[in-house]
């Protein structure tokens, strides 16, 4: 299991955690299973933003990051 966290810098130079995706390595076929999740406390924050507008909204809910199918580009 790959477990990264993703950290984003705000306009006003604060480095936040804004949340974690946890993967499987590659199996023979060259897929990977995966999720993607904001830190409720990022959520939280004045200044919080979505990473991806349109395939991560601003959201409690756990994101599906399988490769090739899933994943999105921002982790591509």
């Amino acid at each position: 299991m790959i477990r990264l966290i993703v950290k984003v810098a705000l306009p006003d130079n604060t480095t936040l955690t804004c949340g974690e995706i946890i993967t499987t390595k590659p199996d023979f076929r060259g897929v990977i299973k995966g999720a993607f999740r904001y830190q409720s406390e990022y959520l939280k924050h004045p200044l919080a933003f979505p990473i991806d507008p349109v395939s991560l909204p601003l959201s409690l809910n756990e994101f599906p990051a399988d490769r090739p199918a899933d994943v999105q580009y921002i982790f591509a």
